[in-house]
C-alpha cells in the first residue's frame, strides 16, 4: 500500500486506517466547477437522449407512411398496365380480320 501511495504522490498516514484510500483535497474552484458541470450536463444528455429516441421514432413512422404510399402507386401502376393489356387483347379478340386469320391457321 505505501508504495502504491507513493506512486500516487501521497505518503501514508498513520491515523488513517489501512486499505482506506483518500482522495486529494480540491480548490474550491474545482469543486465548484465540477458540480457545475455534473449538474448542467446530466439535463442535456437526458434531454438529447429522449429526443434522439422521439426523433428516430418519428422518423421510422414518416418512412413507413413513404413506403406504404410508394407502394400503393406501384401497384395502380401495374393494375393499369395489365387492365390495358386485357383491353387490347378484348379488342384484338373481336377485331374480324384477327378471327379470319386464326381460323385460316387452325384449319390449315
Amino acid at each position: 500500500m505505501q508504495k502504491h501511495l507513493e506512486k500516487v504522490g501521497q505518503t501514508p498516514n498513520p491515523q488513517q486506517p489501512a486499505g482506506v484510500f483518500r482522495l486529494p483535497r480540491r480548490s474550491l474552484r474545482t469543486t465548484l466547477l465540477l458540480w457545475f458541470l455534473g449538474i448542467s450536463l446530466l439535463p442535456l444528455g437526458l434531454v438529447t437522449f429522449f429526443a434522439d429516441r422521439v426523433v428516430s421514432q418519428n422518423r421510422l413512422e414518416a418512412v413507413g407512411d413513404q413506403l406504404t404510399m410508394v407502394s400503393r402507386i406501384h401497384c395502380k401502376a401495374v393494375q393499369k398496365f395489365f387492365y390495358e393489356r386485357v383491353q387490347e387483347m378484348e379488342s384484338q379478340a373481336r377485331c374480324p380480320l384477327n378471327l379470319g386469320l386464326l381460323l385460316g391457321m387452325c384449319l390449315e
